[in-house]
């Protein structure tokens, strides 16, 4: 592509054009915002013209709140995931949500974008609110095997380039996934707590409710109340493991097999059953009781069907997945920890989770890695087999704050302050390798090759560590914010500024006060005797 009065349109002209190198003298003074918006009209060899395919990267960011901690190191961290946040925010012709991040992933993709809005929507809920509505757009009609569109799934990941359109790939968009549905669900019920968004919920509720048929109709792929995805899937452009851990190799029986058939994975189980629960939260708020009863007998029969079926007592810990022929698959993996948000375990189940994963094969120093470096298939230079992920740490951590395992979780939490000191840029990067932390003033994370910085919900770890360790929680029932602070030791205070929940905005700071905390609080609903 030449660039050329017909074929590329510059909002602003460049000072030099040379061939295809185009240059911009740019001096910012501090403060200033200068941004490039540029539109291109490929032309084919018959001469006719496409339709252009605007992708805007570094959208205007929404109005966020602010966070600020007494440590400065630790603010440093902050504002660059911020910034990484903003910069990431990207108008494709669907609409403006995070691209899951650069260089490989400057794309729509269900599960990031949602799991981004579930770290930061109490800085950002209108981004959360965007993601939503433009996933909920480009949800599925159709029954499609080559994209896997299914009437009311929330798509995997969405392409523009000529692949795409050609049909040598499926991503227009394409489908494979089995988390993003119930994760759109848990968003935007989550979401409409926070915001009290009348319009939001009845907006998207007719979307929401496809997704629910999804999860019970094409989700149960066996009729037995779990969610399950086929393994079978022999095409390079189809997705094996339809889940977080999406390479084709991360799954593994205890003696290094590769599980095999329909595969029935932990965590999903999860987020379906917290999915259930705060939207029955948010019906009832919103006068529907009969819809907020359906889905609480729901989620006690996930929830009784999962403790039976992903418990191994000879572990004390849970399955990653369940294989075809319905057996555990028994590799000791991050995944299980994920659901300690969910309140789907029992309280022992809970509490053997947090103490299995605190032990040294499992904890690398750094964060706690995807898989145990006594597993056949353990590889620290692996993707998903060994490796250490900010977003999935920040998850696991929140689980254990809300289980009352403060301690546990600010050990992950410090752990992931130390990276982000010790990284380049001040930026949590995609994922790390899992190799073990010597202790030595010198020692550093090892930087994993070819991961994505800034990368969406690595940027969004720090803000949900935030979040997760003030306790902070948008009460449906009484229309307050719960706030249970258990800080880690590196920080002594926050303020969030400019935050706006349940149609009020304002500011709150929690500090040390002796053995407990003192919160104030401007303009937000905080509940009594907080």
């Amino acid at each position: 592509l030449l660039p050329g009065q017909d074929e590329v349109h510059w909002e602003t002209a460049p000072d030099d054009l040379i061939g295809v190198s185009a240059e911009f003298p740019i001096h910012i003074e501090a403060g200033e915002r200068w941004e490039l918006r540029i539109s291109a009209t490929p032309e084919f060899a018959d001469g006719v013209g496409a339709t252009p395919v605007p992708v805007i990267l570094g959208h205007a960011p929404t109005e966020r709140a602010s966070i600020e901690t007494d440590n400065p190191f630790f603010n440093r961290l902050l504002t660059r995931s911020e910034e990484d946040l903003a910069a990431l925010m990207t108008s494709f012709p669907d609409g403006t949500l995070p691209a899951a991040g650069i260089p490989w992933y400057v794309a729509p993709f269900g599960r990031d974008s949602l799991i981004v809005g579930l770290q930061t929507f109490h800085q950002a809920p209108r981004d959360a609110e965007g993601s939503l509505r433009i996933l909920a757009a480009l949800q599925g009609k159709n029954v499609d095997e080559f994209t896997e569109e299914q009437p009311g799934k929330i798509l995997h990941e969405m392409r523009y380039g000529e692949m795409a359109r050609t049909g040598e790939v499926p991503h227009r968009p394409y489908y494979g996934t089995v988390d993003a549905t119930s994760l759109f669900v848990l968003l935007f019920a989550e979401t409409v707590a926070w915001t009290a968004d009348d319009t939001l919920y009845h907006d998207l509720l007719d979307e929401v409710r496809a997704a629910l048929e999804w999860i019970e109709i094409y989700g149960d792929l066996d009729g037995d109340g779990l969610i399950e995805y086929r393994s079978d899937q022999t095409s390079s452009i189809h997705i094996r493991h339809q889940v977080w851990k999406d390479s084709h190799d991360s799954l593994h029986h205890i003696d290094g097999n590769q599980a095999s058939g329909n595969i029935t994975p932990v965590e999903v189980q999860g987020y379906t059953y917290a999915a259930y629960r705060r939207l029955a939260d948010v019906s009832s708020a919103f006068g529907d009781e009969r819809f907020a009863a359906e889905l609480r007998r729901k989620a006690l029969e996930l929830q009784q069907n999962f403790q039976t079926a992903f418990w191994v007592e000879e572990d004390r810990y849970l399955a990653q997945a369940l294989d075809g022929d319905k057996r555990p698959v028994r590799a000791t993996s991050s995944n299980p920890a994920h659901i300690l948000f969910t309140g789907i375990l029992s309280d022992e189940q809970a509490q053997a989770v947090i103490n299995r994963i605190q032990h040294p094969d499992m904890d690398s120093g750094w964060g706690i890695r995807t898989l145990s470096s006594a597993a056949p298939s353990y590889n620290p230079m692996s993707y998903h087999n060994g490796s250490v992920w900010p977003h999935d740490n920040s998850m696991i951590a929140a689980g254990c704050y809300q289980q009352g395992a403060g301690d546990a979780a600010n050990r992950i939490f410090a752990s992931l302050f130390d990276v982000g000191v010790r990284s380049d840029g001040d930026r949590l990067n995609e994922l790390y390798c899992g190799f073990g932390r010597a202790g030595t003033a010198s020692d550093a994370p090892v930087a994993y090759p070819g991961a994505c910085s800034p990368q969406a919900w690595a940027a969004g770890s720090y803000p949900h560590l935030i979040r997760s360790s003030l306790g902070m929680v948008a009460d449906v029932e009484t229309g307050t914010v719960k706030v249970n602070p258990h800080l880690p030791a590196f920080i002594d205070s926050v303020t969030i500024r400019n935050m706006t929940v349940l149609g009020r905005t304002g500011s709150i700071t929690v500090a040390r006060d002796g053995c407990g905390y003192r919160v104030q609080s401007s303009g937000l609903p905080l509940q009594d005797g907080i």
